[in-house]
């Protein structure tokens, strides 16, 4: 996939189960996914850049079906690993990937968001593994700049006109033993 995203000089980086496993609590995840920024006009010859790395659409109208849902479906061929691509747009999905880093794993160079981005995006969506996942990045990480996660989860309360986001973080927090030190612990 890095090779794909350099190769197209596309800023991405992995998200989902698998950071989430990198970052927090290992788990199993059937897929990968990745957030890359890359412009609306150059879906096509991105899409088509991918095939000569060996990904290839999954379904016949990928990009019918990303120009929907801002999620490219492809699959890695030798793999058989399907990746769900998010297509960027939001200022938070930039600010997210520009802040990820280059990690090694197992020998294999991989572009990871911060701990806190993963929070954040498992917060949003909200399902009971994102909590889980959310606990599991709380127990391995001492120390969180639990305000950006939170500025970031109230940014999107006030889009959605409700505070049911920084509350369950909240209430995660509060559940994990942890109780605020300052302004970037928690302990």
């Amino acid at each position: 996939m890095s090779k794909w995203l350099e190769s197209f000089a596309v800023p991405g980086a992995i998200i989902g189960g698998v950071a989430a496993s990198v970052l927090g609590r290992p788990r199993f995840t059937e897929d990968i996914d990745v957030l890359v920024l890359v412009g609306r006009q150059q879906w096509p010859a991105f899409l088509a850049a991918g095939r000569e790395f060996g990904f290839a659409p999954r379904i016949d109208d990928a990009l019918d079906f990303a120009e929907e849902s801002r999620v490219l479906l492809i699959l890695h061929e030798p793999s058989g690993v399907p990746v769900d691509v998010v297509l960027g747009a939001l200022s938070l999905e930039d600010e997210i990937v520009r802040g990820a880093r280059r990690v090694d794993i197992a020998g294999v160079p991989v572009v990871l968001p911060a701990p806190e981005a993963i929070v954040v995006m498992k917060a949003i969506a909200g399902r009971a593994r994102d909590i889980a996942d959310i606990e599991g990045i709380l127990e391995a990480h001492d120390q969180l700049d639990l305000d950006w996660i939170r500025a970031r989860l109230t940014e999107f309360d006030q889009a959605l006109g409700t505070t049911d986001l920084l509350e369950e973080f909240n209430r995660i927090l509060t559940r994990s033993g942890r109780t605020r030190v300052s302004d970037d612990t928690v302990e």
